[in-house]
């Protein structure tokens, strides 16, 4: 257990307990068409001074995007943030996680971060051009430069890479 002055009082605790907070709610993957079921997005809890608390990686998505875990993690001005495999990531702040019940935390994450560095550069756009013409059916196709999810290495991976550009992780 841990307070620490913000401008009001500020409380988290974090036990061993059974995992008994669910958060749940949907992931918009921007720019993708493909098949959203086959994703999956990583989450971190932290406190609003960033110290990180819980992370669950590997959460998968629902054909409409939706996400549901489990925690342990309980208290007040949390933040919970998620990263997809191209997108950036997003943060919902001063979220309260009680024990034995629900939140939700919906995301808006921009695409176009291929080589996963957190920033949409000329590096992604590079990225995508190195791997253009792939195929999914391709030996070595690589996923991250098909941005869209069209099991292609086109164009529209590049547009998506150039529309994002400058985007960076929250």
């Amino acid at each position: 257990q841990g307070n620490q002055d913000r401008t009001a009082s500020y409380n988290f605790t974090y036990q061993n307990l059974p995992n008994n907070v669910t958060i749940s709610g949907t992931c918009a993957l921007g720019d993708f068409i493909g098949n959203i079921a086959g994703e999956t997005v990583d989450f971190e809890i932290r406190t609003f001074n960033n110290t990180l608390l819980d992370t669950v990686q590997d959460v998968p998505l629902n054909a409409s995007g939706g996400y549901s875990f489990t925690t342990a993690i309980t208290g007040t001005f949390l933040r919970i943030s998620a990263r997809g495999r191209t997108w950036l990531r997003r943060t919902v702040s001063d979220l309260a996680l009680v024990q034995n019940q629900s939140t939700t935390a919906n995301f808006a994450m921009p695409n176009g971060d291929a080589d996963q560095s957190g920033e949409v550069d000329a590096v992604d756009i590079d990225e995508v051009i190195a791997h253009f013409g792939e195929v999914a059916s391709d030996p070595g196709f690589h996923p991250n430069s098909d941005l869209d999810g069209s099991l292609e290495v086109d164009a529209v991976d590049i547009d998506v890479a150039i529309a994002n550009f400058g985007a960076v992780d929250e």
